[in-house]
């Protein structure tokens, strides 16, 4: 099972519901094995979505996609080493959030694991100052990690995060990796030329994030540690 997390709009004004709900990667099933289930999960909550987290609105968020998470790996009898869980930039936050937390593996791309870039750089282009989040992103993150490191983790667990020191976001993606267990933590690290922002790293990687994505739906585990490419 691939769960696919949407990143932001390509048009943060639009006034459907679409705004929570990018359909990214719509040829995916191109791509991954036929008989591949895919779950795609909007992001409902605060102004452009709610990065899959808890919001002042609603505390059980984060609780309520990782139920609906494991309701269907359980009503289709899927084994958790086969289910993947990717996304990119505000995807790759709910991808790599609740891969820890539910103990399953991921393939995020470039996540925004500390809010700071996008509050003090544009003017809190993504609406995450203020009360509409009960915890800040780098708090949130710190508090998961020290529970996946303290918790007793299956062997197939592989956070695999794609970054790239082109994108504003790398001093944080990267440092956040380094708190993870060595023994899960696949680091993928992009020094394509064509990478000339934070989007760009999804868009320049996606040949690599296919590729580990069907390693990972196929059972398959890539070395721990970082790989440069």
């Amino acid at each position: 099972m691939l769960v696919i997390f949407s990143s932001m709009a390509d048009d943060l004004n639009k006034s459907s519901l679409n705004r929570y709900f990018e359909p990214n990667f719509k040829s995916v099933h191109k791509f991954v094995p036929d008989d591949t289930l895919v779950l795609r999960i909007a992001d409902i909550g605060g102004v452009v979505g709610g990065f899959y987290l808890p919001t002042s609105f609603d505390p059980s968020a984060a609780t309520k996609v990782s139920n609906l998470i494991n309701s269907i790996i359980d009503r289709y009898g899927i084994e958790r080493k086969r289910v993947v869980l990717y996304g990119a930039s505000k995807g790759g936050t709910g991808s790599l959030y609740h891969a820890m937390m539910a103990g399953l593996s991921c393939v995020s791309v470039d996540p925004v694991v500390d809010d700071s870039f996008y509050e003090q750089t544009y003017n809190d282009s993504h609406w995450t100052a203020g009360r509409l989040f009960p915890h800040k992103k780098e708090d949130a993150f710190r508090e998961l990690v020290s529970l996946y490191q303290e918790r007793e983790r299956a062997s197939f667990e592989s956070i695999g995060v794609v970054c790239s020191p082109r994108s504003p976001l790398f001093k944080s993606v990267i440092g956040f990796t380094e708190n993870i267990p060595e023994e899960s933590a696949r680091i993928f690290v992009s020094d394509n030329p064509k990478i000339d922002s934070h989007p760009g790293v999804s868009r320049e990687t996606l040949r690599t994030v296919t590729g580990l994505i069907n390693c990972y739906l196929l059972g398959l585990r890539t070395e721990p540690g970082k790989t440069y490419f």
